[in-house]
């Protein structure tokens, strides 16, 4: 009776509970990038943003190494946009996510330059 028991039991586990998980990790998609300056060197701090008409807006920060994470973002049409206090901002228009897709995008930002009289003046962090 109890390997009866047992059987169902599995039965049930891998006709009901393994194709529910992994039928939930294929609906969504993943954003993942980086984010550099003009030197190739990783901006920690800068904000990105994913946004979409059919859900709020996302928004992350870079780690030390320039990268950042979008999890479970849902198919569709997604704008995504980078700023960082004295570099000039950045944005992919028209970025669509399949389910179960994991896309790649590099921001490369360049800093803002001021005159000031007849010296220049490069805003970095």
């Amino acid at each position: 009776m109890r390997v009866a028991r047992l059987l169902v039991l599995l039965l049930f586990f891998y006709v009901i509970v393994v194709p529910l998980h992994a039928r939930g990790d294929d609906v969504s998609g993943v954003v993942r990038g980086y984010v550099h300056d003009a030197d190739n060197r990783p901006l920690r701090g800068a904000r990105v943003f994913l946004e979409s008409s059919q859900s709020p807006t996302s928004i992350r920060a870079t780690d030390k190494t320039g990268r950042f994470t979008f999890l479970a973002v849902l198919p569709g049409d997604y704008i995504v946009s980078v700023s960082k206090d004295g570099y000039y901002s950045r944005c992919i228009a028209f970025l669509y996510i399949f389910p179960g897709q994991t896309k790649f995008v590099t921001f490369p930002l360049v800093t803002h330059v001021f005159n000031i009289g007849h010296c220049y003046y490069f805003d970095r962090d």
